[in-house]
């Protein structure tokens, strides 16, 4: 969108150095001298133009002598320096105009110094030239086609870049048709003006964009925008783009965000003076880097606008704006996803994609509560270390199909049993809440267990060293439990391992992490292969998880 600001000229500074030369001789006082005007003009580097030319071609310099009827004539010139022979010594006021090429030139900047020329002495002044004073004009137009909104309404702010609060453009400015929309403000000062609205629904925010904005006195800054529809036709459109002195971009890994995501935004030029980013025209607190995080769980289903301001070291101003889609089908509630790769033959792999989990009106209601069902859910309840023992911790479990939950804490497809056709994984860190959970940081030897049963019932675990209970013991009824595989289990040291990488706090949140380590599966017999007997694989495991927070609820002791 165009800028309006504060500097068509921006700030633009025209350098004037003031050089005495003095040709008398010692001890007499001169009377005269010769002033040098030098002229530093960079305004693509300064300004965001409106809708006429801001390249400067012509300096018009005049000037006059306080106290005196002596004058300087007007001079124009297209040099960057320009030297005044003869100007004598006194206070002088140096007027300079900026003119384009247009026929006839229109001034399009102005600047003015005082400086005192000395005898034998030189002086140097800065003339700053700023866009021309006085009043010019803004509309924005807004159109949101084919979104269903009832009842719209259109919220704007229009800001000085001097103002230290937004400032509210009045209703009146704001003519609504159909689902277009109308801004329209006049007589504002020469300048940069920060620029935001929200669209709505009744009171419900449903958009809104924000972008930088310059002023000319006597033109009209113009912009249009469109309001996009489907995820998958992005029509934001914008007139002219106020013709931004400098380009700006952002970019990021998509533009489709799932609720439970955490995604980063970054914003080009890397070497701006500073940045202030924008969600809907809203200014996001705090979000004054280079990049930002937008939070999935923070942000409404549907379209969004990002924008970010940005600062250029030399004081121009420009901004850029882009529109993601959050799903709101993808990524609500989550998943477990885990690959287990034998070590001893990288044929047989196995892949668990699970995407339900506990079942309405199941064992697991007993459990805890859930801000849904048939999602992959996490807790913080206890959790068994060892026979006798039992600890705090982070339990996450998914399924493939909704599961039930029985008394001995067995695990099974709802309406079905034990040996019914699904898919599991209950994994958790013992002594890890969301008091001490570090982000990072690796977890070694956790709780994991993962089951699949298949058509013809046969069950197959994948399990963890550090699990108590595991299919690779066997219950010895006279003394010790005995490793079954003998020295080759002995032989694994490594467990699972958790890292959080989100750690939702709230009932309804996410919790997010990945998987690494090994696991140990009891191949079973193949009854149609009566030689077949059972072995022991050792399986490298890889995977992540999207689990929502649940509510534990501790058992009554009678």
């Amino acid at each position: 969108m165009k800028k309006v600001g504060y500097s068509i000229l921006a700030l633009l500074a025209v350098i004037m150095v003031f050089y005495i030369a003095c040709d008398l001789g010692v001890g007499e006082v001169p009377e005269t001298g010769s002033l040098r005007v030098i002229m530093h003009n960079d305004p693509s580097l300064r300004t965001i133009a409106p809708d006429v030319s801001m390249e400067v071609t012509t300096y018009r310099l005049s000037g006059y002598r306080a106290g005196s009827s002596e004058t300087i004539d007007p001079v124009d010139i297209t040099a960057t320096t320009h030297t005044f022979s003869g100007i004598r010594v006194g206070d002088w006021t140096i007027i300079v105009e900026a003119l384009n090429a247009d026929t006839p030139p229109l001034i399009i900047g102005e600047g003015s110094s005082t400086v005192t020329i000395s005898g034998g002495t030189s002086t140097n002044t800065t003339v700053t030239i700023v866009p021309l004073r006085g009043t010019g004009d803004f509309s924005f137009s807004l159109d949101w086609s084919g979104n269903l909104i009832g009842n719209p309404g259109v919220e704007a702010f229009l800001t000085h870049e001097t103002g230290s609060t937004q400032t509210a453009v009045d209703e009146s400015c704001i003519v609504i048709s159909g689902s277009t929309a109308t801004i329209t403000v006049e007589d504002l000062e020469s300048g940069y003006y920060d620029f935001s609205y929200i669209l709505k629904d009744g009171e419900t925010p449903f958009a809104g964009n924000f972008h930088e904005v310059r002023i000319l006195s006597g033109h009209t800054s113009s912009a249009s925008e469109i309001i996009p529809v489907s995820p998958f036709e992005i029509s934001l459109s914008i007139i002219n783009n106020l013709r931004n002195p400098f380009a700006v971009s952002i970019t990021s890994q998509d533009f489709i965000l799932e609720r439970s995501s955490i995604q980063s935004f970054t914003a080009a030029p890397a070497d701006a003076a500073s940045y202030q980013w924008y969600l809907d025209g809203i200014e996001i607190a705090g979000a004054d880097e280079m990049n930002v995080l937008l939070d999935g769980e923070e942000i409404a289903f549907g379209w969004h606008t990002l924008s970010v301001k940005v600062t250029s070291q030399e004081g121009g101003i420009s901004s850029e704006s882009i529109a993601f889609y959050l799903d709101d089908v993808f990524g609500i509630g989550g998943y477990i996803d885990l690959t287990f790769t034998n070590k001893s033959d990288p044929d047989d792999t196995w892949f668990f994609g699970l995407g339900n989990g506990p079942a309405e009106n199941s064992g697991f209601e007993a459990l805890a509560t859930y801000p849904e069902y048939s999602i992959p859910i996490h807790l913080e309840m206890m959790l068994e270390k060892s026979s006798d023992e039992i600890l705090p911790g982070s339990f996450m479990f998914a399924s493939s199909v909704p599961f039930d939950l029985d008394m001995d804490m067995n695990m099974f497809p709802y309406n079905g049993s034990m040996d019914s056709e699904g898919k599991y994984a209950a994994l958790g860190v013992w002594e890890v809440d969301t008091a001490n959970v570090v982000l990072g940081q690796a977890y070694d030897w956790s709780l994991f267990t993962v089951g699949s049963v298949d058509e013809f019932g046969v069950r197959r675990t994948f399990d963890a060293i550090s699990n108590f209970y595991n299919p690779v013991e066997v219950d010895n009824l006279d003394g010790e439990d005995e490793l079954k595989w003998g020295k080759l289990w002995e032989t694994i040291n490594e467990g699972i391992t958790i890292t959080f990488t989100k750690y939702g706090d709230s009932h309804g949140s996410y919790v997010k992490g990945t998987v690494s380590g090994t696991a140990v599966s009891v191949i079973p017999e193949d009854p149609l292969v009566p030689d077949d007997t059972e072995v022991l694989g050792v399986y490298a495991v890889s995977g992540d998880f999207i689990t929502t927070r649940g509510t534990w609820t501790p058992p009554v002791v009678q």
